[in-house]
């Protein structure tokens, strides 16, 4: 049997030939086959027969460092983050031990045996157990070496560690780096019939177009990668699966509203993300405060994006610059909404910390906005226009539409459809349409500057825009009814129970908080006034309340309307 398997294996025939070799008890040469093919077999779903290898052949293993890896990158990818620890620090002491791992010789003089030892610096990385930048930088020289040198007795791990480096760079906002390297990850692991390598590789590239602005683009390599994932029975499916359909929704949510929409877009119900998958679940974050504005509600995208107790404070402790910077910004947005100047104040203050000077302007222009000051907001996002640094949110486009609708409200027109004009060009190759939603409260609505817009490059994507915005509300007016502000949450005073609204007395608190007279809201809902009064009355009752104000500050910050 043993003769066999090793004939096979030299005719290039190495499917099921470990599982073969455990079977008939030769574990010598099992972990010969470990030690010569065994990141094939990890990525090809073999990682539950190496376990169990490990686990029956102890003494064995020990004995042969050159399957170290091997067992590591398994571990790694079944998220046993204490297993891949363990066998990570093995590969490095055997690295160390035999002179091969940067911190013992000459850092520059790696090669592609190096490769193990660097994956396992960058998976220290990702458990904050090590500083990243070292374990790139290191990183990136033994694939430099690897590239230059190629040996094919390491090509599967140098496969490996291109697709780890090229992760890691994303995370550190290296996003150019990043593209190039997961471009040839996924192109080494085609080459080396590794699909499962190859389709996470895109996923995450996905992911990396998003953060680069280019929304287009990830929706294409989103939709790529499932198509693909599909084709294979991969052990990684659902991961790989959970991170293409986050990229999906969050490229699709900025794109003008389709009726189809779904409101759980990237939320599956056997989603799976690595626990050191940082920029995947930074991302479900967002997404998932996005997907709570959707459903009307401001408080829960406050609470998703600002409460410590939500699961994300070891993601945020390690956060690099360029996503806190997207964080506040979409912070900054849903306090607008809130009418929070206290909030915006401090992400002003936040943003400036973090020198992105043109972010800073646009939360200043909000707050200003805020506040009513339109020529002191014009002047604000017109310098967030000029000084943006980063590439997601499009905080450039959002500062010139937000300035238009300023500037039209001040009487300058011509001005106010140039700058709009500019915002319909640079956004329709991303086919971002977050800009264009109204969020000015002192300015022109966006819907009627849309009808009008100069013609520009972009006509088609201008007249899409302006056939979502027709007769659409702008989202600061659309939330200004139901959004509880500061002050009403300081306020309302504690209640016992939670009340509970009638259907009806629920459209009639709708229809106060729209501004509509007893006789509106009689002829909205068929009924007579007198019913009106009635139902007013045992709304007042159950809030609290002794006048209309009272009620709708108690209903908004009691999430009731």
């Amino acid at each position: 049997m043993i003769r066999a398997v090793r004939l096979d294996m030299a005719r290039g025939l190495t499917e099921g030939a470990f599982a073969r070799l455990v079977r008939v008890d030769a574990p010598s040469e099992a972990a010969d086959v470990l030690a010569q093919h065994g990141v094939r077999l990890v990525l090809r779903d073999g990682d539950a027969q190496v376990a169990a290898f490990v686990r029956a052949q102890p003494d064995v293993v020990a004995r042969r460092p050159d399957t170290w890896f091997t067992i590591a990158l398994g571990r790694w990818l079944a998220d046993d983050v204490d297993g891949a620890r363990h066998w990570a620090d093995r590969v490095l002491q055997d690295a160390q031990g035999a002179g091969r791992e940067a911190d013992v010789r000459d850092d520059w003089a790696v090669t592609a045996a190096d490769a193990p030892a660097a994956c396992a610096r960058l998976w220290r990385a990702a458990l904050g157990l090590e500083p990243t930048y070292a374990a790139v930088g290191y990183a990136g020289r033994v694939v430099a070496a690897a590239r230059s040198a190629p040996v094919d007795a390491e090509a599967d791990a140098v496969a490996v560690l291109v697709h780890e480096l090229a992760v890691a760079q994303s995370w550190l906002g290296e996003l150019t780096e990043a593209e190039g390297g997961l471009g040839l990850a996924a192109a080494l692991a085609r080459s080396r019939g590794l699909p499962a390598l190859a389709v996470s590789a895109l996923s995450h590239l996905a992911l990396t177009e998003y953060m680069r602005g280019r929304e287009s683009a990830c929706a294409e390599l989103a939709s790529e990668t499932l198509r693909l994932v599909t084709r294979h029975d991969l052990r990684q499916r659902a991961v790989v699966e959970t991170r293409a359909e986050l990229a999906l929704a969050l490229a699709r949510m900025l794109d003008v509203p389709a009726p189809s929409a779904s409101p759980a877009w990237g939320r599956r119900a056997e989603a799976r993300v690595h626990s050191a998958d940082l920029c995947t679940l930074f991302w479900m974050r967002v997404r998932d405060a996005r997907l709570a504005l959707a459903a009307g509600s401001v408080a829960e995208a406050q609470r998703l994006l600002t409460s410590p107790g939500n699961g994300w404070a070891p993601v945020d402790a390690r956060l690099p610059d360029f996503l806190r910077v997207s964080l506040a910004l979409e912070r900054a947005t849903v306090a607008a909404l809130a009418g929070d100047r206290e909030a915006l104040d401090g992400l002003h203050t936040e943003l400036l910390a973090l020198r992105a000077i043109g972010e800073a302007a646009l939360v200043q222009g909000l707050r200003a906005d805020r506040d009513g000051d339109r020529r002191a907001a014009a002047e604000a996002f017109e310098a967030a226009a000029g000084d943006a640094t980063y590439a997601q949110p499009a905080t450039r486009a959002l500062a010139l539409v937000c300035e238009a609708q300023l500037l039209d409200a001040l009487g300058e027109p011509a001005r106010a459809a140039e700058l709009l004009a500019q915002a319909v060009d640079e956004t329709a190759a991303r086919r971002n349409a977050a800009p264009f939603l109204g969020w000015t409260r002192h300015g022109t609505p966006i819907g009627a500057m849309l009808k009008v817009v100069p013609p520009t490059h972009s006509g088609s994507w201008a007249a899409e825009l302006a056939r979502a915005a027709d007769g659409r509300t702008d989202v600061r007016a659309r939330f200004a009814a139901t959004t509880p502000s500061p002050r009403e949450l300081d306020g309302v005073l504690p209640l016992a129970l939670t009340p509970v609204l009638s259907p009806r007395e629920r459209e009639v608190l709708m229809e106060l908080a729209r501004g509509a007279t007893y006789a509106d809201i009689a002829s909205a809902l068929y009924v007579s006034e007198n019913t009106v009064k009635t139902h007013v009355s045992s709304l007042y009752a159950k809030l609290g309340a002794s006048r209309r104000s009272e009620a709708l500050a108690t209903g908004r910050a009691l999430h009731l309307l």
